[in-house]
């Protein structure tokens, strides 16, 4: 199944990807619009790596996982709710969204740390802090006018 840390990583990250989709449709100027399309873009193609990845290292490390197959397994169903924008203002919705991408940081640094404690988790760990560097991009891309 991998680690659970992992698994409630990749499902927050798919989430998120959904949630910045969301108010991408939403946004009212065209630089928060396209900023979240480069996260959006962005973060389902590394979403994606890293759960392939994953997959492939509990392939390689732990060989008794063969007979059920290296796939991400949830431990309980998921359910996903949004959040509207805030159409207050442009500023609160800005805010908004980065407050999101900080949290959203924070939930992966977390993940890379629990998980990723040796060098065989390189590769892992390496899309994690490609992720970071993606979401503390899109902090600064929302912000831009």
């Amino acid at each position: 199944m991998g680690s659970p840390h992992l698994v409630e990583c990749i499902v927050s990250l798919h989430h998120a990807s959904s949630q910045l989709k969301m108010w991408h449709w939403q946004a009212r100027r065209h630089g928060h619009h396209t900023a979240l399309d480069f996260l959006v873009t962005n973060l389902r193609e590394l979403v994606d790596r890293l759960a392939e990845t994953t997959s492939g290292y509990i392939l390689t490390n732990q060989l008794q996982v063969l007979s059920r197959g290296a796939r991400i397994e949830l431990s309980s169903p998921v359910s996903m709710s949004y959040v509207n924008l805030d159409a207050q203002s442009d500023r609160r919705a800005i805010a908004q969204t980065q407050q999101f991408l900080v949290d959203l940081v924070a939930t992966v640094e977390q993940a890379n740390q629990r998980f990723c404690v040796g060098a065989s988790e390189s590769s892992i760990s390496s899309i994690l802090d490609d992720i970071v560097a993606t979401l503390h991009q899109g902090i600064y891309l929302v912000d831009l006018r």
